[in-house]
């Protein structure tokens, strides 16, 4: 268990403790704690908090099954917040060249990074198709790769 696991599952055993006080059940010796939240939903909401899949009561309802998920999860949900933040998505960028000279940033993977490509069979490619530019490239020969027309390996 990680260090965020480890401080979720305290704090989820402190506030079911806290929420058995605030209901008025603290007298109740058979259930106990339990009756809020069971030990195997708690566990169950630190394992899908270490994946980041607890972000709604209804994501909470539909993941556990836990009955009171409309009721509690609000707070559920930003205990696990606090004690294991989502990590913030980086953007991503690549560069890659339209022609020796000239470079261009793209968002997202490069589907080829090359230059001075002639045609289809530069790229080790058997069709031989021609093309004038890697833009020409990626928008003809790819495409006739992913259909099975051109281009076999």
């Amino acid at each position: 268990m990680s260090q965020g696991e480890d401080n979720l599952h305290k704090e989820l055993v402190h506030w079911r403790e806290m929420k058995m006080i605030e209901e008025d059940l603290d007298g109740d010796d058979f259930f106990g704690p339990q009756i809020i939240m069971s030990n195997k939903i708690l566990h169950r909401i630190i394992d899908l908090a270490h994946y980041f899949k607890l972000t709604t009561p209804t994501s909470l309802l539909e993941q556990t099954g836990w009955c009171y998920s409309m009721d509690y999860g609000p707070e559920i949900i930003q205990l696990i917040k606090a004690k294991i933040p989502f990590p913030v998505p980086q953007p991503s960028t690549t560069i890659t060249r339209t022609d020796a000279s000239q470079a261009v940033s793209q968002p997202g993977p490069s589907i080829l990074a090359t230059s001075n490509l002639n045609s289809c069979s530069d790229s080790g490619k058997a069709c031989g198709t021609e093309v004038q530019s890697v833009r020409e490239y990626n928008t003809y020969c790819i495409k006739q790769t992913l259909s099975k027309l051109c281009c076999k390996a």
